[in-house]
């Protein structure tokens, strides 16, 4: 057993599907330690995960250097499909060796929910939030919302609003909190 002295210095990795969703995370990561959600003291490294169900996904898995992880968060999307199959399809490419350490975040459309959850953009849910989000954008500022604007919403997401209407947020949290 590992003692919680003994995992000192280890740190969480966040695998992400989106390109943009490194930068984001690693400006929302760093928000939520400002407000004092998450450790100030928890190290936390992002990396690009290739994609649910993607050959090269097995071969970034394979190459972490697990030794210094003491849990890593899979960030992926469901792209309104069927939010179990698109953890299976992930979960496949996890190797045996890090499955313990592996904990999963599977977004209904992408992280683009978290944005219209925590802004309050409202609408049918059946519409993917990267319309809505989109839409909302082009009202408030007069221009479409496109992908690499991502990571300046870090900044604006209303946690406390992301936390009432978000369980995946909610585990996000959690699985950041407890080793």
């Amino acid at each position: 057993m590992v003692r919680s002295s003994q995992r000192k210095g280890r740190k969480i990795l966040i695998l992400c599907e989106d390109r943009y969703g490194k930068p984001f995370f690693e400006k929302f990561v760093e928000r939520l330690k400002n407000e004092e959600l998450i450790r100030t003291s928890q190290k936390v490294d992002v990396k690009h995960l290739p994609g649910k169900c993607y050959p090269k996904t097995d071969r970034v898995l394979r190459a972490l250097d697990f030794k210094d992880i003491s849990k890593i968060i899979i960030v992926a999307d469901a792209e309104g499909g069927d939010l179990e199959h698109a953890r299976e399809e992930v979960e496949q490419h996890v190797p045996n060796h890090l499955k313990d350490l592996t904990r999963y975040v599977i977004l209904p459309y992408s992280i683009e929910d978290w944005l219209c959850d925590g802004l309050n953009i409202g609408g049918s849910k059946s519409i993917p939030s990267f319309q809505r989000l989109r839409s909302y954008v082009r009202n408030t500022r007069g221009e479409s919302y496109e992908k690499n604007m991502l990571p300046e919403f870090a900044s604006k997401i209303d946690i406390e609003l992301l936390r009432g209407k978000n369980e995946e947020f909610k585990k996000f949290i959690d699985y950041l909190n407890y080793l």
